[in-house]
């Protein structure tokens, strides 16, 4: 009920600033439906991400919870940066963010303990 109830929020919030800063956006609803599959992955993803920190933040705690959603997002930096995927510059792994990664990754053990 907490996700559900946080992207209603969500949604009212979000029509009321459409509505306001671009009125006429509402009128190009039929792109809606010409559009790709993948274009409605970014909502589908974020009831999961919602959803999953509910439960894992009910399980593990908020300082783990959000440690390990840094360490994810720092993580997957490294990886976007090294290859330079979605159009970003390349920007190989180096020795000191190796060493970054294992200080994070000690900083969710002591977190755990």
């Amino acid at each position: 009920m907490s996700s559900l109830l946080s992207f209603l929020v969500g949604l009212i919030c979000l029509f009321i600033i459409n509505l306001v800063a671009n009125y006429t956006a509402f009128s190009n609803m039929k792109l809606l439906s010409v559009s790709p599959w993948y274009v409605w992955m970014g909502g589908l993803l974020g009831a999961i991400y919602v959803s999953c920190i509910i439960f894992v933040n009910q399980q593990q705690g908020v300082a783990l919870t959000f440690a390990l959603v840094v360490a994810g997002q720092i993580f997957i930096s490294l990886l976007i940066d090294h290859f330079g995927l979605f159009g970003s510059i390349v920007r190989p792994v180096s020795i000191p963010k190796i060493i970054g990664a294992m200080l994070i990754i000690a900083g969710l053990v002591l977190i755990k303990k």
